[in-house]
Protein backbone atom coordinates (compact mmCIF):
# COMPACT_ATOMS: atom_id res chain seq x y z
CA UNK A 1 0.00 0.00 0.00
CA UNK A 2 1.42 3.37 -1.20
CA UNK A 3 0.29 6.43 0.93
CA UNK A 4 0.55 9.46 -0.56
CA UNK A 5 1.14 12.84 0.54
CA UNK A 6 -1.75 15.73 0.53
CA UNK A 7 -0.95 19.04 -0.01
CA UNK A 8 -1.93 21.35 2.40
CA UNK A 9 -4.70 23.53 1.18
CA UNK A 10 -3.37 27.53 1.69
CA UNK A 11 -5.96 30.64 2.46
CA UNK A 12 -5.79 34.27 3.39
CA UNK A 13 -7.70 34.05 7.33
CA UNK A 14 -7.21 37.57 8.22
CA UNK A 15 -5.84 41.17 8.06
CA UNK A 16 -5.05 44.21 9.85
CA UNK A 17 -4.85 47.31 7.88
CA UNK A 18 -2.52 50.24 8.47
CA UNK A 19 -1.86 53.68 9.43
CA UNK A 20 0.72 56.16 9.29
CA UNK A 21 3.13 57.07 11.20
CA UNK A 22 3.29 54.18 13.66
CA UNK A 23 0.43 51.36 12.88
CA UNK A 24 1.93 48.53 10.53
CA UNK A 25 -0.73 46.59 8.85
CA UNK A 26 -0.38 42.23 8.14
CA UNK A 27 -1.92 39.67 6.39
CA UNK A 28 -2.44 36.43 7.96
CA UNK A 29 -1.62 32.80 6.29
CA UNK A 30 -3.78 29.66 7.41
CA UNK A 31 -3.03 26.07 6.65
CA UNK A 32 -5.20 22.97 7.96
CA UNK A 33 -1.89 20.93 9.04
CA UNK A 34 -1.91 17.58 6.73
CA UNK A 35 1.94 18.22 7.20
CA UNK A 36 2.50 20.73 9.90
CA UNK A 37 5.47 18.62 11.00
CA UNK A 38 7.02 20.56 8.05
CA UNK A 39 8.30 23.58 7.33
CA UNK A 40 6.16 25.08 4.21
CA UNK A 41 7.14 27.95 1.98
CA UNK A 42 4.32 29.41 0.02
CA UNK A 43 4.58 32.42 -2.98
CA UNK A 44 2.49 35.76 -3.38
CA UNK A 45 2.32 38.29 -5.65
CA UNK A 46 1.79 41.84 -4.35
CA UNK A 47 0.33 44.53 -6.30
CA UNK A 48 -1.94 47.64 -5.41
CA UNK A 49 -1.86 51.79 -5.37
CA UNK A 50 0.03 51.13 -2.30
CA UNK A 51 4.55 51.20 -3.93
CA UNK A 52 6.98 49.11 -2.32
CA UNK A 53 9.89 51.65 -1.24
CA UNK A 54 7.51 54.44 -0.79
CA UNK A 55 4.50 53.61 0.82
CA UNK A 56 5.45 50.63 2.92
CA UNK A 57 8.59 48.01 3.05
CA UNK A 58 9.34 45.71 0.33
CA UNK A 59 7.74 42.43 1.07
CA UNK A 60 9.72 39.56 -0.03
CA UNK A 61 6.65 37.23 -1.90
CA UNK A 62 7.25 34.32 0.08
CA UNK A 63 5.76 33.27 4.07
CA UNK A 64 7.26 30.97 5.41
CA UNK A 65 5.15 28.44 7.93
CA UNK A 66 7.60 27.11 10.36
CA UNK A 67 7.11 23.51 11.74
CA UNK A 68 3.98 22.64 13.98
CA UNK A 69 2.65 26.26 12.90
CA UNK A 70 -0.96 26.28 11.56
CA UNK A 71 -0.74 29.95 10.41
CA UNK A 72 2.20 32.49 9.56
CA UNK A 73 1.75 36.12 9.68
CA UNK A 74 3.55 38.99 7.34
CA UNK A 75 4.08 42.30 8.04
CA UNK A 76 3.21 45.56 5.97
CA UNK A 77 5.47 47.79 7.80
CA UNK A 78 4.52 51.78 6.55
CA UNK A 79 7.00 54.51 5.83
CA UNK A 80 6.07 57.48 7.41
CA UNK A 81 5.55 59.90 4.72
CA UNK A 82 4.99 63.98 5.29
CA UNK A 83 0.90 65.14 4.52
CA UNK A 84 -1.69 64.05 3.48
CA UNK A 85 -1.87 60.71 0.82
CA UNK A 86 -5.10 59.53 1.13
CA UNK A 87 -5.43 55.54 1.71
CA UNK A 88 -3.41 53.35 -0.51
CA UNK A 89 -3.89 49.69 -1.30
CA UNK A 90 -1.56 46.35 -0.61
CA UNK A 91 -3.00 43.90 -2.76
CA UNK A 92 -1.55 40.46 -1.66
CA UNK A 93 -2.45 37.14 -4.03
CA UNK A 94 -1.43 33.52 -3.38
CA UNK A 95 0.54 31.87 -6.01
CA UNK A 96 1.05 28.23 -6.78
CA UNK A 97 3.73 26.21 -5.37
CA UNK A 98 5.04 22.78 -4.38
CA UNK A 99 3.39 21.31 -1.33
CA UNK A 100 0.45 22.94 -1.39
CA UNK A 101 -2.78 23.96 -3.06
CA UNK A 102 -4.18 27.56 -3.01
CA UNK A 103 -7.41 27.82 -1.65
CA UNK A 104 -10.16 30.36 -0.65
CA UNK A 105 -9.62 33.20 -0.16
CA UNK A 106 -6.51 33.33 -2.43
CA UNK A 107 -6.24 37.21 -2.27
CA UNK A 108 -7.04 39.84 0.45
CA UNK A 109 -5.54 43.54 0.64
CA UNK A 110 -4.18 45.84 3.68
CA UNK A 111 -5.11 49.73 3.42
CA UNK A 112 -2.59 52.13 4.28
CA UNK A 113 -4.34 55.35 5.72
CA UNK A 114 -2.47 58.81 6.99
CA UNK A 115 -2.76 60.25 10.09
CA UNK A 116 -5.72 62.24 8.51
CA UNK A 117 -7.79 59.80 6.54
CA UNK A 118 -10.53 57.51 7.88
Amino acid sequence: MTLTRLDDIIKLAGRRDARQPRSNGYFVLERPGYALGERLRVTYRVRGTARAGRDYRRLDGVATFRPGARTTREVVRVINRKGTQGPKVVKVRLTRGTGYTVGRPGATRVVIRDARTR
